[in-house]
C-alpha cells in the first residue's frame, strides 16, 4: 500500500465504512475515497442508503456532514491518506486500497459509488415487504385485542389524512408513513408502528423498515407534535412496538433489535415484547387515548 501512496502514476481506491454499534461489529459502507499518491476524491450518497435502519435519522444526519466537510477539503486541496483518516470521525474508517486499471473519470466514479454505496435493489425489496406484511399483521392482532371500548383503529397512517389536511399544507418535507393509530374523542392520538426482527430476517430489510419508522418518529417529534398541538389542539405519543423474538434468535438478530429499540426510544415510547406484555402496553395506551 505504500507503494500506491509513493506513486502519482499509479490510481487507487479504498471504502470508507460506519460502525453505528461497534459492538456488534457490523459495519456498512459510506464512501469512497480515490487517489493517486495522494487522495483526490471522495465520493458518498445522499442519506447513506445502507446505514438505513442501522442507524438513527440524526446520526446518519452527522456521519453525511462529516464527509462533506472531508469532500470539501479534498477538492480544495488533495491530502495524505493518513490526514484523511485522521479527520474521520472514530467510528469511521478506512479500508484496504485497491489499485485501479485506469485513471478514474466521472463515470468510474458514479460506477464505484454504485456497486459499493447504493442500496441492494429488486431482492431485498421483497423482503422487506415481507418484513413488513408480517409485522403489522402481529400488530393488528394486539390493537384488535387491547382496543378499548370508543376507540377506533385507523390504517395507513400518512399526513395528509391526518386531522383533515391541516397539518400537511404547513409540512414541505416528506414525512414518512406509519402502520397504525388509536384514535379517539378526547384529543388524543396514538400513532404506532412494529417490527418482528427474527434470525431469518433479511437484515438489510429490518434496516431499512426500522430506518422508516424511525424518520417517521423523529418528524413528529420534532416540529410535528408543537404544529399538531397548535393547530387542533391535539395531544400526540409515538409508539414503535418490537414484537417478541422466538427462542432461537440468534445473537447478531437480538443485537440489532436491541439497538433499534435504542434508536427509537430517542423519539417515542417503545414497547419491547422480549420484556414486556404487548397487548397490556397497548391496553394501556389505548386507555389514553380514550380519556382514562
Amino acid at each position: 500500500m505504500r507503494d500506491l501512496f509513493r506513486d502519482t502514476e499509479r490510481f487507487w481506491y479504498s471504502l470508507v465504512s460506519a460502525a453505528p454499534m461497534p459492538e456488534s461489529g457490523e459495519r456498512v459502507n459510506v464512501g469512497v475515497l480515490v487517489g493517486n499518491g495522494h487522495v483526490t476524491a471522495l465520493r458518498f450518497k445522499k442519506k447513506l442508503p445502507r446505514l438505513a435502519g442501522i442507524a438513527a435519522a440524526d446520526e446518519v444526519n452527522v456521519y453525511a456532514a462529516v464527509l462533506e466537510t472531508v469532500a470539501d477539503m479534498i477538492r480544495t486541496r488533495p491530502m495524505e491518506f493518513a490526514s484523511v483518516s485522521g479527520v474521520l470521525a472514530p467510528q469511521l474508517m478506512l479500508g484496504e486500497c485497491h489499485e485501479l486499471a485506469r485513471a478514474p473519470d466521472e463515470a468510474l466514479l458514479e460506477r464505484l459509488a454504485e456497486r459499493f454505496l447504493s442500496a441492494p435493489k429488486q431482492p431485498v425489496r421483497e423482503n422487506l415487504e415481507a418484513l413488513v406484511t408480517r409485522s403489522v399483521a402481529k400488530l393488528d392482532v394486539q390493537l384488535t385485542l387491547a382496543k378499548p371500548r370508543g376507540v377506533l383503529i385507523e390504517k395507513d397512517i400518512r399526513l395528509r389524512n391526518l386531522y383533515d389536511g391541516k397539518i400537511q399544507r404547513h409540512v414541505l418535507y416528506h414525512v414518512p408513513h406509519l402502520a397504525r393509530a388509536f384514535r379517539g374523542s378526547f384529543g388524543r392520538d396514538a400513532l404506532i408502528d412494529s417490527l418482528a426482527v427474527e434470525s431469518a430476517n433479511d437484515v438489510q430489510s429490518v434496516r431499512e423498515a426500522a430506518g422508516r419508522i424511525g424518520q417517521a418518529f423523529n418528524a413528529y417529534a420534532g416540529k410535528l407534535r408543537p404544529l399538531i398541538r397548535a393547530q387542533t389542539n391535539s395531544e400526540l405519543r409515538l409508539v414503535g412496538v418490537l414484537h417478541p423474538t422466538p427462542p432461537d434468535a440468534s445473537p447478531d438478530s437480538i443485537a440489532l433489535r436491541d439497538y433499534i429499540a435504542e434508536s427509537w426510544s430517542r423519539d417515542a415510547q417503545v414497547i419491547d415484547g422480549n420484556r414486556t406484555d404487548v397487548e397490556s402496553a397497548l391496553r394501556e395506551l389505548g386507555m389514553w387515548v380514550g380519556g382514562a
